[in-house]
C-alpha cells in the first residue's frame, strides 16, 4: 500500500497508526475530519471553521428573543464536528443576542440515537429555538421533530447530504442545509491521491473544499 484515505476519530492508538504506517512510507490522508499527528501527508474536506460560523449565522438570522439552541455532534473526537461547534459557538457569542447555547449531545453518526437525544431535548427545554447538527444521522432529528409537531418553530441547519433531504426542506423540517459536494470531493481526493503516490517526498498539503447552502427554494 502507497497511499491511505482515512475517516476517522482523533484518538491516540488511531494517531500511533498512522504514525506507524507514515513511518513505512505509506502516504496517509485525512479526509473530512482532520487528525493531530504531524505524519500525514495531508487534509481534505470542508474548511470547518467557516461551516460553523455560516450556521450560527443563520441562526441568528432565524431566531428571535430569548431561549436556547441545541447542538448534536456524532462524536466528541471528530475534530471537524469540533472545530464547526467551537466557530459556532464563537459566531453567536459575538452577536451577544442572549440565547442560551446548549452543551452539545452525541448521535454517534446514528439516526436511532440522534433521534432519541433530540426528543430528550424537546423535553428538556421547551424555548428550544434552533438545533445545528454538524453530524450524521440527521434523518432521526428530522423525525424527532416532525412527531413533536414543532417542526415550524424550531430552526434546523445542519450538514448534507442526508436521505430524503429534499422532502424535510420542502416541508420546512430542516431550514439550512450545508451540503458536502461529494463528487467533487472525490475527484480531488483520487487525483490527490494519484499525484502522492507518483512523488513519495511531496509536502504535506490542505484541500479545503467548498460547500453549498441549500434551501428550500434553490434545490
Amino acid at each position: 500500500m502507497e497511499v491511505l484515505g482515512l475517516v476517522a476519530l482523533d484518538h491516540p492508538l488511531i494517531r500511533h497508526a498512522v504514525a506507524r504506517a507514515a513511518a513505512r512510507g505509506v502516504r496517509v490522508f485525512t479526509l473530512l475530519s482532520d487528525l493531530s499527528v504531524p505524519q500525514r501527508s495531508g487534509y481534505i474536506g470542508l474548511d470547518n471553521h467557516k461551516a460553523g460560523r455560516t450556521a450560527a449565522w443563520f441562526i441568528e438570522r432565524l431566531c428571535r428573543g430569548n431561549g436556547e439552541i441545541g447542538i448534536i455532534i456524532g462524536d466528541n473526537r471528530f475534530t471537524c464536528q469540533e472545530s464547526c461547534e467551537i466557530s459556532f459557538r464563537s459566531c453567536l457569542r459575538e452577536q451577544g443576542k442572549g440565547q442560551q447555547i446548549l452543551e452539545p449531545v452525541r448521535s454517534h453518526e446514528r439516526a436511532d440515537i440522534a433521534r432519541t437525544v433530540t426528543e430528550q431535548m424537546l423535553t428538556q427545554y421547551p424555548a428550544l429555538q434552533a438545533i445545528y447538527a454538524p453530524c450524521g444521522g440527521v434523518e432521526g432529528i428530522v423525525d424527532a421533530l416532525r412527531d413533536s409537531g414543532r417542526q415550524q418553530e424550531i430552526a434546523l441547519v445542519c450538514h448534507g447530504p442526508l436521505s430524503d433531504s429534499e422532502l424535510a426542506l420542502i416541508d420546512g423540517t430542516i431550514d439550512i442545509m450545508l451540503n458536502h459536494r461529494l463528487d467533487e470531493f472525490a475527484a480531488v481526493t483520487l487525483r490527490a491521491m494519484a499525484d502522492a503516490a507518483s512523488r513519495p517526498h511531496s509536502e504535506v498539503i490542505s484541500l479545503p473544499q467548498p460547500f453549498d447552502i441549500i434551501t428550500k427554494e434553490n434545490m
